[in-house]
């Protein structure tokens, strides 16, 4: 499945995600007045416990 989604897209399943990630963030820092940790938590990044 990751060498045909390789294929399609260019990227590996977890470089898309990333990206994909990425982009939201920038759109949501660019768009809004929200704090970066609202922005991170958003598109999936969670704080880790003792951080």
């Amino acid at each position: 499945m990751a060498r045909v989604f390789k294929r399609i897209y260019g990227c590996s399943p977890i470089e898309y995600a990333i990206q994909t990630r990425i982009a939201k963030a920038k759109t949501l820092l660019s768009e809004n007045d929200v704090s970066i940790r609202e922005v991170a938590e958003s598109v999936g990044y969670k704080e880790t416990p003792g951080a």
